[in-house]
């Protein structure tokens, strides 16, 4: 997603879909051949270090390696966040092999000519668990619920509402500790996109932002 300011902001502020596209691409190259290739019996240290590898070749810049957030005792260190089974998010891999079954989401950033690009994608390794693909589709119909109310006119408050009202349709509880975010020069930028919200609740977009 990509979203300006509240100010209108110069062409040199602002990427364009053509300027973004790059590290978009490249992300979801990386976790597309993830899901390919990721399988029973890999450790998740080598899904980071296969991260890492693609991530060298291409000449690109994690955003997790040096990452160091405020609650933190060091930077992450790694190239990608792996969470598995009831992992809520932004897991840091360590010597545990994957094993039949389980879920797990790789969360994973890069700063290309720039620009950054940020997403995430759940797997189920080897053999797959109904309620899993279950989760995983009512998940995909949640991040849609969001995303078709990113409209010249809505706000951030639309988009958390419309998370909600889905979630809890589906008999979800909402995660309100963390939540989506802009980016562009850096991984995280304004506006904050929590998981819940009142429609309105902030000011509009005009459109092209």
């Amino acid at each position: 997603m990509i979203l300006g300011k509240r100010r209108r902001s110069s062409a040199q502020e602002l990427p364009t879909l053509a300027q973004a596209r790059p590290a978009g691409d490249f992300v979801a190259s990386v976790l597309s051949h993830l899901r390919e290739v990721v399988d029973v019996g890999w450790n998740l240290l080598e899904v980071d270090a296969e991260a890492h590898r693609m991530i060298r070749e291409a000449g690109a810049t994690s955003c997790y390696i040096e990452y160091h957030p405020v609650f933190g005792a060091s930077p992450f260190g790694h190239a990608i966040c792996t969470s598995v089974n009831d992992g809520v998010l932004h897991g840091r891999p360590y010597d545990r092999v994957l094993e039949d079954g389980d879920l797990l989401s790789l969360d994973f950033a890069v700063e290309v000519e720039g620009w950054v690009a940020d997403s995430c994608l759940s797997i189920i390794v080897g053999t797959p668990r109904a309620e899993d693909l279950q989760l995983i589709r009512d998940t995909e119909r949640v991040m849609w619920a969001g995303i078709d109310q990113v409209t010249a006119g809505n706000s951030v408050g639309d988009i958390g509402h419309a998370v909600m009202n889905e979630a809890h349709r589906l008999g979800y509880t909402i995660n309100e500790r963390f939540g989506g975010h802009g980016v562009g020069r850096t991984m995280h930028e304004a506006p904050f996109v929590p998981n819940h919200g009142t429609p309105g609740a902030a000011p509009p977009w005009w459109p092209g932002s």
